[in-house]
């Protein structure tokens, strides 16, 4: 508050305060004290290109967008983890581009999405929304038929974190907001007139959620089963027959349907990933990076959606306020 204060001698700037009761009060408690035709807000762990506000705005020339939601980019991965982060990030902003063309984008992300404050006006203000009141918004958005774009070359740059356990906390609270929100809006789903959302964003987001869990319980039950077959081969042919004494034979090579499922699904991401930094940076480019995020989101992606499932049949918030104490404490 201390360092906000400089900012209110300038004569277009005011500087509000109010106990913490939620993110989404706070934002509330902006729109009502805010008469300019455009909202905007800014997460505190990210901070803007100079030129994405201008190149946001004028998308608002087609007097029927609604709202406009940057490219957020991960800014200056210190390891491994942030690295994979990074490339899910970009992979993102080739995905949210294609949304856009087909008019399915479901999230507005906190960091500098902008609003014709008409939206708040017409359909009211943020709601608590399972702790993801940007999503919410937006499906409510697309219920009533508002348009929502993308800016691919509007900046902003995020601080993402840095452990296993405060990325497991993170997308914890996202995949339980997606799920009860999907529950909220189960209406839009496999309905004509809500189009894209109804019969892609959603279904995908269901249906990938799901494919994790499928994808992960197969591949470990194919790598205990490779164990057991392993510890047998040896105690019967001896270790260096069983890994050493045979030769590649294309014979061998296994042909189930989860594994050309599984190599579809990685070239995929690949193909993603690689659209978005040709978006980003203007050339295609691979990286380590990529297969960090690969490797280690095939790990533990699926615990995060396993207790974001739980959290949401027993009815248990993800609490982003717990998120937030742990990641300070830290």
């Amino acid at each position: 508050m201390e360092i906000i204060q400089d900012f209110a001698k300038f004569s277009n700037i005011e500087v509000f305060h109010k106990e913490n009761g939620g993110k989404y009060t706070a934002l509330n408690f902006g729109l009502e004290r805010t008469d300019t035709p455009f909202i905007g807000c800014l997460d505190a762990d990210s901070f803007v290109d100079s030129q994405a506000l201008k190149r946001i705005i004028a998308y608002f020339n087609d007097e029927d967008t609604m709202a406009v939601a940057p490219s957020i980019i991960v800014d200056k991965p210190k390891n491994i983890l942030q690295g994979a982060q990074k490339a899910e990030y970009d992979m993102a902003i080739y995905n949210k581009k294609m949304l856009a063309f087909l008019g399915g984008i479901h999230v507005t992300p906190g960091p500098f999405s902008i609003f014709r404050k008409k939206v708040f006006e017409d359909l009211g203000p943020y709601k608590h929304a399972h702790n993801t009141e940007d999503q919410e918004i937006a499906l409510r958005m697309q219920e009533n038929h508002y348009k929502i774009e993308h800016c691919p070359n509007a900046y902003v740059y995020t601080a993402v974190p840095s452990s296993v356990g405060k990325l497991y906390r993170q997308r914890q609270r996202w995949i339980y907001g997606f799920i009860r929100n999907a529950i909220d809006y189960r209406k839009l789903l496999f309905k004509k007139k809500y189009g894209t959302i109804a019969f892609f964003t959603l279904p995908s987001g269901v249906i990938s959620i799901l494919a994790v869990i499928f994808l992960f319980i197969m591949l470990a039950y194919d790598f205990i089963s490779f164990i057991i077959h392993k510890v047998t081969e040896i105690d019967l042919v001896g270790f260096y027959n069983a890994f050493l004494g045979s030769k590649f034979d294309l014979f061998f090579f296994d042909t189930k349907t989860i594994v050309f499922t599984s190599i579809i699904l990685y070239i995929s991401i690949l193909t993603s990933v690689l659209l978005g930094r040709k978006m980003l940076e203007g050339k295609f480019r691979m990286s380590f990076d990529i297969f960090y995020f690969m490797i280690i989101y095939n790990v533990i992606a699926p615990l995060w959606i396993l207790k974001a499932i739980f959290n949401a049949v027993v009815s248990k918030e993800s609490s982003w306020a717990l998120e937030k104490r742990v990641r300070v404490a830290k």
